[in-house]
């Protein structure tokens, strides 16, 4: 299931912003084009080639990946490249054409094909680009972005939300940087956006620090009370170490970050009959194999025999998924394995590339229960990415060559969506606080739609409310009650309650609005209460949605085409009836 497999018509992720236009560059691309932003002397700017390293950017993409024009066309791909060539030579600073070119590749649409920045490193990117980074690091939390991280002299930026990044509102900044970020899906411009922010020539090019590459924070504390500090550039890669200035004590204390540096460990909770499995990275280790780290976790599960298994994969950006393989065995012949709950597996944004293929496989071996936030990378995704370099200004460009179709080929289209919703604020972070393992922990079956309904009919509440409150909690927000609620309906109208019936399918449709049997299912519970016209109307909805409804396979699709046009012929007919007899 997990082998690459170089098919069309898998899902792509939603981009946060429309691909490029065909004929002219975008609103970002023009903007830089025009900016007059730094320093580059005449000779540093004629020196590249970059209509030679655009023609070797496409070549290279269309060489390597098997279907680059799965979310921009060819056409749009060539003309944005050959337009940007045209522009490339009155550029006021290669930042500009760097930043620009980081958007074609955007393009593409997947984590796996991007640009890498040239202050990450690589051959001859420090000679275009030489203006380090700035000595901080952000992170997205529930309640927005927080610096987790800074160097001397700017300790006081630790602990604040950034509200603005010079006259720009940091959110506007980051929609800037999901443009020219590769991306699966939207969570994966949760993780990868603000770890762009400390990248100077990107932040200059977006017009957020001047020109000098001085980045002036709107910060503010925990109680609202906003500063403003400003930051200068220090030289040197994305890899430099900022201290953490958490309490050492709390993290040690921590299970999520005791040991975030070691690529995979466990640790038996014998009073409980509990596992604790951290798995950071699918690569071998350099003391431990993943094989026998397997087998090491097969022997403990076999001793425990524990009741809980929470595998942690929430920092795990990837390796290669088919080392991961015995781990998913250790696991699946577990007896935790056969009951729900018995495994719960952490999930987020960094949950990416090879590490969603694990979750994905582990899940369809055994009754897996996902907590945390979506991950950063979709079910079925393109992977095993080669790294080529342009000839005239080294640019390393990313590009996938194959694709794991994990999920299967009807999956919805995504990333993992959890099971329970549960994010960390800015507060749990600084305090060492992880809601997200609490609620692993803590994890208990819900009761079904229909228990709930007439549980409130028991207690002599109003059933819909009580069901709203259920269905709308925060921590059920990526749970799917597409087919409760349409036999919850159907039940409720079969028993001579087609009112109820018809509450439960208007929540239905407000719950899932894009489901084509969603609106089906309305116009069925409209239809019993003679509002002919209004079931009608429901059911070209649902007919309409058919094609674009993720959740509905080929041969569904066709069937429920062919049902959906007889009933729709049949409410029509009694429509007219009725208009004529009136």
């Amino acid at each position: 299931r997990s082998e690459p497999a170089k098919a069309r018509g898998h899902d792509a992720g939603r981009r946060l912003v429309p691909a490029l236009g065909a004929v002219l560059v975008t609103g970002l691309l023009r903007a830089a084009m025009g900016m007059a932003s730094g320093d580059a002397s005449p000779d540093e700017r004629s020196r590249i080639d970059w209509r030679g390293d655009l023609e070797a950017l496409v070549a290279g993409v269309e060489e390597r990946h098997p279907d680059p024009y799965h979310s921009v066309t060819r056409e749009d791909f060539r003309a944005n490249s050959a337009a940007l060539a045209e522009r490339a030579a009155g550029a006021s600073h290669p930042r500009d054409v760097v930043v620009a070119v980081a958007e074609l590749v955007a393009s593409v649409g997947e984590t796996h094909t991007y640009l890498d920045w040239p202050v990450l490193g690589g051959s001859g990117g420090d000679s275009i680009l030489a203006s380090g980074r700035y000595p901080f690091r952000a992170a997205r939390f529930a309640d927005g972005i927080w610096v987790t991280h800074a160097g001397a002299g700017y300790e006081e930026l630790v602990g604040r939300r950034v509200v603005r990044l010079g006259d720009r509102d940091v959110e506007n900044v980051l929609a800037d940087v999901a443009q020219v970020t590769g991306a699966d899906n939207e969570w994966t411009h949760r993780f990868l956006g603000p770890r762009r922010l400390p990248i100077v020539d990107l932040m200059i090019a977006l017009g957020a620090a001047g020109s000098d590459g001085r980045l002036h924070f709107t910060i503010e504390d925990a109680e609202g009370r906003p500063a403003v500090v400003s930051i200068s550039p220090s030289k040197g890669g994305l890899g430099v170490e900022l201290p953490d200035r958490r309490s050492a004590e709390a993290l040690a204390a921590s299970l999520y970050w005791r040991e975030p540096e070691r690529a995979y460990w466990f640790e038996e909770l014998a009073a409980e009959r509990r596992l604790y499995v951290q798995l950071n990275r699918v690569v071998d280790g350099e003391e431990e194999s993943l094989d026998a780290f397997a087998r090491r976790l097969d022997r403990a599960i076999g001793e425990l025999r524990p009741e809980r298994v929470v595998v942690d994969l929430r920092r795990n950006i990837g390796g290669n998924s088919r080392l991961a393989r015995p781990v998913v065995r250790a696991l699946v012949r577990s007896e935790a394995a056969l009951a729900r709950g018995g495994i719960v597996v952490l999930i987020g944004p960094s949950t990416i590339s090879a590490a969603t293929v694990f979750a994905e496989e582990l899940a369809q071996l055994a009754e897996v229960v996902f907590v945390g936030s979506p991950t950063g990378s979709n079910r079925n995704q393109w992977g095993d990415n080669v790294v080529f370099e342009l000839p005239s200004s080294g640019l390393r460009v990313s590009v996938a060559t194959a694709f794991y179709q994990t999920g299967g080929p009807y999956a919805v289209p995504g990333p993992i969506e959890p099971r329970v919703f549960v994010e960390s604020s800015g507060a749990d972070y600084f305090a060492v606080e992880d809601p997200m393992l609490r609620a692993a922990w803590e994890w208990s079956p819900d009761p079904p739609a229909a228990d709930v309904y007439a549980a409130a009919i028991e207690r002599g509440e109003d059933p819909l409310v009580a069901l709203a409150d259920f269905v709308g909690a925060e921590t059920r927000r990526f749970r799917d009650f597409e087919r409760e609620l349409r036999l919850l309906a159907r039940r409720l109208s079969e028993a001579g309650d087609a009112t109820a019936g018809l509450g439960v399918a208007d929540l239905l449709v407000e719950r899932h609005p894009g489901r084509a049997r969603a609106h089906m299912a309305r116009g069925a519970q409209l239809a019993e209460l003679g509002r002919n016209a209004e079931a009608e109307a429901a059911w070209r909805r649902g007919c309409d949605l058919i094609d674009a409804d993720p959740s509905l396979y080929p041969e569904l699709r066709r069937r429920l085409r062919a049902f959906a046009t007889t009933e729709i012929e049949r409410l029509a007919a009694a429509v007219a009836s009725r208009a004529g007899s009136s």
